[in-house]
C-alpha cells in the first residue's frame, strides 16, 4: 500500500518582479529573467526563478520557525557526507523586509520531480534509500 503524504503549507500570496529582483540583488545573483510557480513542489511554498546568474528555486513563508536553518543542515551534511547532488548554497534571508516573510534560495537542479517521474515503486524506495 502507498501511502502520500498532504498537509497544508504557507503560500506566497502576491510575489512581483519588483520583489524578486530585490532578493537577486541581496545574493548578487544576476537580473530577472522569468519566474514560474512550479507543478509540483511544495504546495504554493516556492517559485522557479530565471536569472543572468542561473535557475534558481525561491521558498518562502516558512511553516515554522527554523524551516530553512533544518533544511540548510541536511543539504550542507548530505554534500559532506555522500555524492548526492544537492541545491548548494542552500541562502537563507532571515529578515521579512522584501516579501513579509523569511525566505531561502538555492539552485535549481536538474531532473524531474519525484512525483512525475515515470518510475516504479521498487525505484522510488531505492532512491529513498540514499
Amino acid at each position: 500500500m502507498t501511502t502520500k503524504i498532504i498537509f497544508a503549507s504557507n503560500k506566497l500570496g502576491d510575489v512581483t518582479n519588483d520583489q524578486l529582483q530585490l532578493m537577486l540583488n541581496k545574493f548578487n545573483k544576476g537580473k530577472l529573467l522569468s519566474s514560474q510557480r512550479p507543478a509540483n513542489g511544495v504546495m504554493g511554498q516556492t517559485i522557479l526563478i530565471s536569472s543572468t546568474a542561473g535557475e534558481f528555486v525561491l521558498k518562502g513563508n516558512p511553516l515554522y520557525p527554523g524551516q530553512f536553518l533544518g533544511e540548510q543542515y541536511f543539504v550542507e551534511n548530505l554534500q559532506e557526507k555522500t555524492n548526492v547532488v544537492v541545491p548548494s548554497p542552500y541562502l537563507i534571508d532571515h529578515s521579512e523586509g522584501i516579501f513579509g516573510w523569511s525566505y531561502s534560495l538555492m539552485p535549481r537542479l536538474q531532473g524531474e520531480h519525484l512525483d512525475s517521474a515515470k518510475i516504479n515503486p521498487n525505484e522510488k524506495l531505492e532512491i529513498a534509500e540514499v
